[in-house]
């Protein structure tokens, strides 16, 4: 009488069964890794951290892990280097409005960047831009526009938020990224975080297709 194999043992017997005919039909089957966002950030309390926050749920979204640095000192001693850009899949920059561009700490750190950029380690990332204004009329579409001007020279592929990705992207007023006007100090309205929650969602899912798409 044949002895009938333990259950484990017989699941691992049919799995690479299963695996030997599926590569027979389609082709070695390439291993999904996990998708590696970073939060590039200037340490600014209020808004930009509130916008930061609905991000970040965005990318929970998809249970991608999540990384935050800042390009300065800040109360959680993480701050950015090289290392995280040549380890990150996507990028999303935040940076408040400083005249139309982005916040001299912001735009220091990534003037350091022309090494990698040189050997070509930053083409293909993913990078998506979001600020903040403390007037209506402060630069929000220009400082999205002056950090995207980096991915562009990088060869990183630039998700903009647009208006496809939810309806209620219709009243957020920018396609061009998560913001914010923070008149007297006023935090991001309903309306704002959830533009940014869906900045962080697209992010997280355009990355891993082409994450997956590498292999």
């Amino acid at each position: 009488m044949t002895r009938r194999p333990g259950s484990s043992e017989y699941e691992n017997r049919r799995n690479a069964r299963i695996r030997q005919l599926r590569e027979q039909r389609e082709g070695p089957v390439r291993r999904r890794r996990r998708v590696q966002p970073l939060l590039l950030l200037t340490w600014i309390a209020g808004t930009i951290a509130l916008l930061v926050v609905a991000i970040v749920l965005g990318f929970n979204f998809f249970f991608a892990p999540r990384v935050m640095a800042w390009v300065e000192d800040n109360p959680y001693d993480t701050v950015a280097s090289l290392d995280d850009l040549e380890w990150a899949d996507g990028l999303a920059m935040g940076s408040p409005t400083r005249f139309g561009n982005s916040a001299e700490q912001l735009k220091a750190f990534l003037d350091t960047t022309g090494g990698l950029w040189a050997q070509g380690k930053l083409a293909g990332l993913v990078g998506t831009s979001f600020t903040s204004a403390s007037t209506g009329h402060g630069g929000l579409e220009a400082t999205i526009l002056s950090m995207n001007n980096v991915l562009y020279h990088w060869g990183a592929l630039v998700m903009p938020l647009g208006y496809a990705a939810d309806a209620s992207l219709m009243s957020s007023g920018n396609p061009y990224g998560a913001s914010w006007v923070s008149r007297k100090s006023a935090p991001p309205d309903d309306t704002a975080l959830e533009a940014s929650r869906q900045q962080g969602r697209r992010l997280a899912d355009v990355t891993a297709a082409l994450v997956r798409g590498r292999g």
